[in-house]
C-alpha cells in the first residue's frame, strides 16, 4: 500500500492443523509476487462472523 504498488490483503482461513496450515503457507509464499504471509492471531477459534467492515466480494 501506500504508493509503493503493493497491496495487503486479510484472509480469514480454516485449517484442520498447524502442519495444513504450515503447507498453505508454503504454496501461498511460493505465488508470484507475494511478498510476504504471516499468521495474526492465538489459533483456534470457533467459526466467527466477519466483522461487519469487512467487504464482501
Amino acid at each position: 500500500g501506500s504508493g509503493d504498488h503493493t497491496a495487503s490483503t486479510l484472509l480469514t482461513l480454516e485449517t484442520a492443523n498447524l502442519a495444513q496450515l504450515s503447507r498453505l503457507f508454503s504454496k501461498i509464499e511460493g505465488m508470484r509476487g507475494v511478498i510476504n504471509v504471516s499468521r495474526i492471531g492465538d489459533g483456534a477459534s470457533t467459526k466467527a462472523t466477519p466483522p461487519a467492515d469487512v467487504a464482501r466480494s
